[in-house]
């Protein structure tokens, strides 16, 4: 039982209202950013932004804006996509791949995803990126980012794939078209031996050790058989997948293999 049942209060109204699964979640991580908003408002008690919460819509909103945050950018962790490049890429079978991008924030993920197979050549291929925030699905539809998405991003490949405008990159509509996204909450998910590549990056750090062992099965039943799976840089398999479904690849990179 944790300490403070008013943040556990909180926790349950933000899942009745939009069916968020914070219960599901570390508590520590969800507490700080209840904080902040607090903080925000100029409120100390959470018996007070409870209250808040329950009259106010847009108080609700900003709150949900912010645990669900998942801050990304284009070519994160570049060695990461290298080793997707030639071990994952190379070892597929099929002339159309599917790829899904699992909490993929406004598309950086599943965007950089096609600009490496269209350098690659690759012509048919499905990507999808999914999110529980209504909000970053709508960004990631539209493709417009500042700086710090592309800090990352080679110029070459900048040159190619974006347009500058007021500031703003602009991605290529040939790339956005490559790409559907849906909102999702992982633990509905009923995608069936869907997909070769399934990106589940700096989710599953957020996740309590049991919700974790829930989420990896629910993932495993999405990955077509031999196919990959890859997790955040800081994120392990010890201890949630007690039925062994996924061997190493290349532990450095997280990249896993379904049985």
């Amino acid at each position: 039982m944790r300490k403070n049942d008013d943040f556990d209060r909180i926790v349950s109204l933000v899942k009745e209202k939009i069916g968020f699964p914070g219960d599901l979640y570390k508590f520590n991580p969800l507490r700080r950013r209840i904080e902040y908003c607090m903080n925000r408002c100029g409120i100390h008690d959470p018996a007070r932004y409870l209250k808040l919460l329950e009259e106010s819509n847009d108080e609700l909103k900003r709150l949900v804006i912010e645990l669900t945050i998942n801050l990304s950018y284009f070519f994160r962790n570049p060695e990461t996509f290298n080793q997707f490049r030639r071990i994952c890429l190379s070892s597929l079978s099929t002339n159309h791949p599917s790829f899904w991008s699992a909490g993929c924030a406004a598309g950086e993920e599943p965007y950089t995803i096609a600009i490496i197979l269209d350098q690659d050549g690759w012509d048919s291929y499905e990507i999808i990126g999914t999110d529980i925030d209504s909000d970053a699905i709508s960004r990631a539809k539209k493709a417009v980012y500042n700086h710090f998405s592309i800090q990352f991003v080679p110029e070459g490949i900048k040159r190619s794939y974006f347009k500058i405008r007021d500031g703003q990159y602009l991605l290529d509509r040939r790339i956005v078209s490559k790409v559907k996204f849906e909102v999702n909450d992982l633990f509905q998910t009923n995608y069936r031996e869907a997909f070769d590549v399934v990106f589940l990056r700096n989710v599953l750090i957020y996740l309590s050790k049991p919700a974790q062992i829930r989420l990896l099965k629910i993932i495993s039943q999405s990955i077509k058989p031999k196919g990959f799976l890859i997790l955040g840089k800081v994120e392990t398999m010890i201890g949630i997948d007690p039925d062994q479904r996924f061997r190493p690849i290349d532990l450095k990179e997280r990249i896993f293999q379904l049985q």
